[in-house]
């Protein structure tokens, strides 16, 4: 259905793959997963013909369609047919003043262009005139023809499955959010029946309850080819049944979920410390070699060990780089311990825009208890860690804290950072550390030269996560609250932040959507 040939990108100096090759099949469900920065959105963008490859080919087999879900979404989707992209949106005018329910169903032009025409009709009395009463049944036999009706159905049914509302069906698609959007444009994708879906992150704007109803239709219902490209490793764990991992330039394959790429990693670089360890003691016999000869003014022969030695090196290189890939180094320690009580409710209530988020809430948090926050978008979580850390007031009842406690906030939006900051200020002056402190610390987070003079406002997510947690670090907290720590990390450093977790001995309430970190 789908093959990528032979294609290698240089973004700048900087070549980010280099001759890499792959099938996907009918009904196979693929994952690429690789560090932020590796390529993947790029390898998607170049099937669907946004971007061209330096070298090598896509090719498309004839009357396949392809669905393509970018990361920043909005309603204008594309679709691959026959090697073409149509964006059908744009042939339909009136198209931006449609519902909800109506806007997904517009995935081709006859079915676009047949509702348009039939909208027109929706605010005119046609029974007082003949004219109008015939222009309004060939449109209704048209959008009739075209399964406009048959899609309302199966549209309804998918926005449920991407947790809307039936009162959202009705809203004007212009008011939607960017998280409604993107599940919205993910409806669309789906009500279409493509024969092959490219999905980038399509979970980052589903709750739980979504993610579980998308789930079971992929692995039920969807009977094309799936190519993902996602970091939510429960996800994946779910869904595929090959994974491509995109690092040092190359595309390797495991066979199986996720699961079975962390067991097969395991036993790959295990084989490779061991090839490495073998090696080096080659490249020690040779050099002992070499030297002999030299002694011994055999020249001709030496050249030739010289040589044999400087290609075992190089390999050896090779495989150094590919077992010793960067990644944050997170260390968080209390500086003091707290006492047994961390943490008091006593029936606190909180309320917003006339919706009653939570009432009356009695907990007891003691010291080293590591809680999770789960719930729907839009249920007050991020709220609750707010009011915990005292940028919201509660609408009644008491919170109190226990002796010495000392609290470190991770927020979602990264609103305590100052975005006329460069990533030295921001650490140097919220912390108590010294200028060469700072930088040490930034170095462990990944920033080094010019990096750590970027201002806040110029960071992409995951260099925002990044100094978020290096404040954390620096600030030696016994009650950490994170909210959505793991949004805009890469699957590597999601394991580095959970390994850092796992060893922390201090108080913890996560608010996070993502399961397998759970």
């Amino acid at each position: 259905m789908l093959t990528v040939s032979n294609i290698s990108k240089i973004y700048g100096d900087r070549e980010l793959f280099k001759n890499i090759s792959f099938s996907l099949y009918k009904g196979e469900k693929t994952a690429i997963i690789g560090n932020n920065g590796s390529g993947k959105t790029t390898i998607l963008n170049i099937i669907t013909g946004n971007l061209s490859p330096d070298s090598g080919s896509v090719f498309i087999e004839q009357n396949k369609t392809i669905g393509y879900l970018p990361q920043d979404a909005n309603l204008s989707p594309y679709f691959i047919n026959q090697n073409k992209s149509c964006d059908y949106e744009d042939m339909a005018k009136g198209d931006n003043k449609l519902d909800l329910l109506h806007s997904i169903i517009c995935f081709n032009p006859e079915i676009t262009l047949s509702l348009n025409e039939l909208k027109k009709y929706e605010n005119i009395d046609i029974t007082q005139n003949n004219d109008l009463a015939i222009k309004y049944a060939e449109a209704n036999a048209n959008f009739t023809a075209y399964g406009g009706y048959s899609l309302l159905e199966k549209g309804k049914k998918i926005l449920k499955i991407l947790g809307f509302s039936e009162k959202e069906f009705t809203q004007d698609i212009n008011t939607l959010s960017g998280g409604q959007k993107t599940r919205a444009l993910l409806g669309k994708l789906l009500i279409n029946d493509c024969d092959c879906l490219l999905l980038d992150e399509p979970t980052n704007h589903l709750d739980f309850k979504a993610q579980e109803l998308f789930v079971n239709y992929l692995k039920n219902e969807f009977k094309g080819a799936l190519l993902i490209v996602s970091h939510d490793r429960y996800f994946i764990n779910q869904i595929v049944n090959n994974i491509y991992e995109l690092n040092n330039e190359t595309l390797t394959h495991y066979h199986g979920n996720y699961d079975d790429y962390v067991h097969q990693k395991a036993q790959n670089e295990l084989t490779d410390l061991r090839f490495l360890e073998k090696n080096k003691k080659i490249i020690n016999k040779l050099e002992e070699s070499v030297q002999t000869l030299f002694s011994h003014r055999n020249f001709s022969a030496r050249d030739s060990m010289v040589k044999k030695l400087n290609i075992i090196k190089d390999i050896q290189s090779k495989y150094t780089c590919k077992s010793n890939n960067k990644g944050m180094k997170i260390s968080i320690s209390p500086e003091n311990q707290s006492g047994k009580t961390v943490l008091k409710f006593y029936n606190i209530s909180k309320s917003y825009n006339g919706k009653k988020l939570f009432n009356n809430v009695n907990l007891n948090i003691e010291r080293g208890e590591k809680i999770g926050i789960i719930g729907p978008n839009g249920s007050g979580k991020s709220t609750f860690l707010k009011i915990i850390n005292g940028t919201r007031e509660a609408d009644a009842g008491e919170l109190v804290f226990g002796y010495n406690v000392q609290l470190s906030y991770f927020a979602q939006e990264f609103e305590n950072m100052r975005a006329e900051n460069t990533l030295f200020e921001e650490l140097l002056n919220n912390t108590s550390l010294s200028s060469k402190e700072t930088r040490d610390l930034l170095a462990r987070f990944m920033f080094t030269g010019e990096d750590i003079i970027k201002r806040i406002n110029d960071l992409s997510g995951g260099e925002k996560c990044r100094l978020a947690l290096a404040k954390i670090m620096s600030e030696k907290p016994n009650l950490l609250l994170l909210d959505e720590p793991t949004n805009h990390l890469d699957i590597t450093s999601c394991e580095i932040l959970e390994n850092a977790l796992k060893s922390y001995t201090g108080t913890l309430i996560i608010v996070s959507h993502d399961r397998y970190f759970l």
